[in-house]
């Protein structure tokens, strides 16, 4: 095995690594790399402790209102550890955000306000599935010959039809 792990494409003249193998290295270089790794694996274990260390403190004084804050958004989210909470977060902040840009498309498509409510956002959108389902029906019965509805049937869809999520 060679002791330069590159090679010279003797058409382009292009240098290229063969994966496996290991340059020749200078002494600093190596030192550099081994000191960079050090600094690495350093930084790493400063991350772990500190949420060990935030993990610890919050334990300690769970009465404290920022400490009962974290341990709550932990409980909502089934969040184990320190860890997972700044995850957690931007996943949140990042579903409020999509969701926020949902409802405001489909104020436009629907002809709402922008100040229309999403309570009243998801409304329409019930409504207007309720017509679309309602033709579809309609077309099934004349073109199969289903039969009607059952009183008790009609009495639950209309409580579907009153139902809103807030």
């Amino acid at each position: 095995m060679p002791s330069d792990a590159r090679k010279v494409d003797k058409k382009s003249g292009i240098t290229s690594r063969t994966p496996g193998m290991t340059p020749d290295m200078s002494d600093e270089q190596a030192l550099r790399a081994i000191r960079d790794l050090v600094e690495l694996e350093k930084a790493i274990m400063a991350r772990d402790d500190l949420y060990s260390s935030a993990e610890s403190v919050v334990s300690k004084n769970p009465d404290l209102f920022v400490n009962r804050v974290v341990l709550h958004f932990r409980y909502l989210f089934g969040i184990k550890n320190m860890e997972g909470v700044f995850p957690k977060m931007n996943e949140v902040y990042l579903f409020c955000n999509e969701c926020d840009s949902f409802m405001k498309e489909l104020k436009v498509v629907f002809g709402l306000s922008s100040k229309t409510t999403t309570a009243n956002v998801i409304k329409s959108a019930l409504d207007i599935c309720g017509e679309m389902q309602g033709e579809k029906t309609m077309k099934a019965r004349v073109g199969v010959g289903m039969k009607s509805k059952t009183r008790e049937q009609e009495e639950e869809e209309e409580e579907h039809e009153n139902y809103v999520v807030m």
